[in-house]
């Protein structure tokens, strides 16, 4: 069941946020002072909204003062990590054309296949680790991407074998920004250089067959082999923010 929360209040509208099957991504807060993103977060955690949801996340930039902090946890948002945005343009040289691994996608390959794959190559990651299961991650791919999900979801081959897999998408209520919804690469394949090769293939397949113009990233501070894969394929960092979040204690023990 999907929502809107800007019709509950105007200071949502200049949020970005993103929702899946079971949780929310709330972005763009910078967007906001202090006072409005103070009054957004109350709003918010008195909306039904959040009955329904397993978790809230929320990213806010460095610039705000201890008082936005404070009333995160007041809220029982809790720091969860920092992660690293960065951004490029995907008309410029780093944008190299594929390489020479396959792709398969889901109508290649069956559901249970690529969430196999996806859910080993979630061992041993960096990135902070989700309370999700590797069934509500799927289920948050559909429900964000729509039918099109399809084709988004590919897995990565190379000589017949399986190497890792990639989720490249157009942001959903935007016309060419480019977003990469997963990108891994299964533990026996890691320190092969494997990752730059798949966000290569990923910002080519968002320019060339999505037709962005932008792309978007991000990963958590501690993954820095992730965050050289970034900077050396072209991506610039913008901007650092914490990821606070508030889990339903109802829905998750």
């Amino acid at each position: 069941m999907r929502f809107s929360l800007e019709k509950h209040h105007e200071v949502f509208k200049k949020l970005k946020i993103i929702q899946g099957a079971q949780y929310l991504i709330i972005e763009d807060t910078n967007r906001l002072n202090e006072n409005e993103l103070i009054n957004a977060l109350s709003l918010l955690v008195k909306n039904q909204v959040m009955e329904r949801l397993k978790s809230v996340t929320i990213l806010v930039g460095h610039q705000f003062n201890e008082c936005v902090w404070e009333h995160l946890n007041q809220l029982d948002f809790h720091l969860h990590d920092t992660v690293v945005m960065v951004y490029q343009t995907l008309t410029d040289e780093h944008v190299k054309g594929p390489t020479t691994y396959q792709y398969k996608n889901l109508q290649e390959v069956s559901t249970s296949t690529f969430k196999g794959i996806w859910e080993e190559c979630l061992h041993g990651s960096l990135n902070a680790r989700s309370r999700l299961s590797i069934d509500e991650h799927m289920d948050s791919v559909e429900e964000e991407l729509g039918p099109g999900y399809l084709h988004n979801c590919l897995l990565a081959y190379e000589n017949g074998h399986p190497i890792g897999m990639i989720i490249p998408h157009i942001e959903p209520g935007t016309e060419a920004e480019g977003r990469i919804f997963y990108l891994g690469v299964l533990p026996e394949e890691r320190g092969k250089g494997r990752s730059r090769v798949l966000h290569q293939d990923a910002l080519s397949l968002l320019r060339d067959t999505y037709q962005a113009k932008t792309y978007i990233g991000s990963t958590s501070q501690n993954n820095i082999p992730m965050l050289k894969t970034l900077t050396n394929n072209g991506s610039k960092v913008v901007q650092m923010n914490h990821v606070y979040k508030w889990v339903n204690k109802e829905i998750v023990s």
